[in-house]
């Protein structure tokens, strides 16, 4: 019960303050769409990350692949909110241009590859002892 009355005195204060205050109106007008659409996302995220977290029925995934895959929900999620909101556009043009940036950008991708290649060929390497 003290529960519900903390909420009925919290939801009493912002219905007077939303009547008394115009601005405060156009705050919340404002803030709606950004915090419904932050809520899908963080929806989206959290269920495909239950998917692979869930441990149920025997299947135990490890630790490192769990991580891994947890890494590519993130990538995927926000590859999708660039998509949608018409950034990734503007990203792909940056990358893919031509002229300067194109040729500074494929450089570092193409460092980056390498030095992961060297580092995949480094950890495969190893010997396991047994």
């Amino acid at each position: 019960m003290g529960i519900f009355l903390v909420l009925y005195i919290v939801s009493l204060v912002i219905a007077l303050v939303t009547v008394t205050f115009a601005s405060a109106v156009n705050i919340i007008t404002s803030l709606i769409p950004f915090l419904a659409v932050s809520v899908v996302i963080i929806l989206v995220f959290m269920i495909l990350l239950a998917f692979v977290a869930s441990g149920k029925d025997g299947f135990q995934m490890q630790g490192w692949l769990k991580v891994t895959l947890g890494i590519i929900i993130a990538i995927a999620v926000i590859i999708a909110i660039l998509f949608a909101t018409g950034t990734w556009d503007d990203i792909y043009n940056y990358l893919a241009g031509k002229g300067q940036n194109s040729a500074v950008v494929s450089n570092v991708i193409f460092i980056v590859f390498i030095i992961v290649a060297v580092v995949v060929v480094l950890w495969g390497g190893k010997k396991k002892k047994d």
